[in-house]
């Protein structure tokens, strides 16, 4: 139960005082703590379900961890408490940089991105699959099939990897029209070769 100071006391304590004929509830904290006459216990079950009603965010400002963010700052791209927004004002930053975070919004956001990030997931973990049939060679794949392979990883991965990505898509391709280039000359030399033995038939 909390009593009035605000601390928890279990109810065998309660009743413990009370058996020994105290009216007033008092606090295992110390004297420090005055109780109010005729407080009304509130269980903590109770108080845990009107603060799960809260719509706290449940995210702490970074410069200010005992605090709640509840602003996002446009002009520095962050989410910040109340006391950094006063130190942001203080930057020249007008009112309207500052936008107020509530907890539905980022709920209903989150809820329109899961489904999305679902859909990648299943995507990035087929392409996992598909490169790793092609290391263990269980699968062989087309070139343009490996390609697009290739375009995909560039696309999942950041920046700095994707550049690594794209020199590779272009090995790839320079290679690939080599191949393509000696596959024709061979294909050519056959046709001649062919042509050769029938006009000696």
């Amino acid at each position: 139960m909390i009593i009035s100071c605000g601390h928890i006391i279990c109810n065998q304590c309660i009743q413990n005082q009370f058996q020994n004929n105290k009216t007033l509830v008092t606090c295992h904290q110390g004297d420090s703590c005055n109780q109010v006459e005729d407080f009304k216990l509130t269980p903590v079950k109770e108080l845990m379900y009107y603060l799960d009603k809260i719509p706290t965010l449940n995210i702490t400002c970074d410069t200010h961890p005992h605090k709640m963010v509840k602003i996002y700052c446009k002009k520095t791209n962050k989410i910040v408490c109340k006391k950094c927004q006063t130190d942001c004002n203080n930057g020249h930053h007008e009112e309207i940089d500052h936008q107020n975070i509530l907890r539905k919004d980022l709920e209903n956001y989150i809820e329109q991105k899961i489904p999305s990030l679902k859909i990648l997931l299943e995507k990035i973990q087929v392409l996992i699959q598909n490169l790793q049939q092609y290391q263990s060679k269980d699968k062989m794949f087309g070139a343009s099939e490996f390609l697009d392979m290739i375009t995909q990883i560039n696309k999942y991965l950041d920046p700095d990897q994707s550049l690594e990505g794209k020199s590779l898509t272009k090995k790839i391709n320079l290679r690939m029209s080599y191949c393509g280039l000696c596959l024709k000359k061979i294909n050519q030399s056959i046709s001649e070769d062919w042509l050769t033995n029938n006009q000696n038939l």
